[in-house]
């Protein structure tokens, strides 16, 4: 193929000639439906030779109907009076009638050749599913979709099954190994510019208000947080290093950890439906522990 340089030009759609033989079939429904939701996005292009199509009939077809029907230009189609302009691909020259026509075929074939893999496909379908996001467009007509609904397992239900059964009672919190302050620390209890950490499984008491939060440290020199209650969520604040599973966090967080953590474990991507009854599932083991805390910690092992 004698070929100089490629370049991007707008043409006239009126001006565009088809391949003498083009044996590609197309879905002119579903082009339709991909131009209107993303508009104009892959040129048409032409051998210099003869100034016949090489690729892009079945968008040549759609944009025609288009046109004639008085619909407005899908995006990146320029309108120029009553002309419709085209982005396409300048540059190409084959050899021969022949060079050209195997181009073509190789053109459109080479992009079905590779077929799918099944399960990513039904994975990233599902994703889109779950996420509320139109599959118009994509080329995949109902029938197909259902297929690959149906072959893709295992369901969010069985995988929640198969978590272990959360525990009678939330787990107890370990107890803080119990310190003793050093002469310095005593000192500086006795001082309202510092504070102490209390002794094992307390939480820290309320310090003055005129304490700075840069002044409040435990006796191993680390920084402590000075206790806070707040409606916004947490109860209480949790001894230093201590994790406290029965620690209500009635936000929004914890709910979806569970659920990234569960869907990332198990590969699971998931219909609004399945993901309802997951929902469900962390609700019921609230209410059965006032906690998340055994359930993230099932996903962790």
């Amino acid at each position: 193929m004698a070929s100089a340089e490629i370049r991007i030009v707008y043409t006239p759609l009126s001006t565009l000639l088809r391949a003498p033989r083009n044996p590609k079939q197309h879905d002119l429904a579903a082009l339709r439906q991909s131009l209107a939701r993303w508009g104009f996005t892959q040129p048409l292009a032409i051998d210099e030779r003869t100034g016949a199509l090489v690729e892009g009939h079945g968008r040549l077809d759609v944009l025609q109907a288009l046109q004639r029907e008085g619909a407005p230009p899908p995006a990146r189609v320029k309108s120029k009076g009553n002309e419709w302009l085209v982005p396409v691909v300048r540059g190409l020259a084959f050899t021969s009638d022949q060079e050209a026509e195997a181009y073509l075929l190789a053109a459109n074939q080479l992009t079905i050749a590779g077929g799918w893999d099944e399960g990513l496909l039904a994975e990233t379908i599902a994703s889109l599913q779950a996420s509320s996001t139109t599959l118009e467009g994509l080329g995949f007509d109902q029938s197909q979709l259902d297929a690959l609904a149906s072959s893709f397992a295992p369901a969010v239900a069985d995988a929640v099954a198969a978590l272990p059964p959360p525990p009678l009672d939330p787990p107890a919190a370990p107890s803080a190994p119990a310190t003793t302050p050093s002469a310095g620390a005593l000192t500086a209890a006795t001082t309202p510019a510092t504070a102490v950490t209390p002794a094992t499984g307390a939480h820290p008491a309320p310090a003055a208000s005129v304490l700075a939060e840069s002044d409040i440290e435990s006796s191993d020199g680390q920084y402590v947080p000075p206790p806070t209650t707040s409606d916004a969520g947490v109860d209480h604040l949790q001894a230093d290093g201590v994790l406290d599973p029965t620690n209500h966090i009635p936000n929004e967080h914890p709910r979806r950890m569970v659920r990234l953590l569960t869907w990332g474990k198990y590969n699971i991507p998931v219909t609004p439906e399945e993901g309802a009854k997951f929902e469900a599932a962390i609700a019921a083991w609230l209410e059965q522990n006032g906690s998340l805390y055994g359930f993230l910690t099932s996903m962790l092992d």
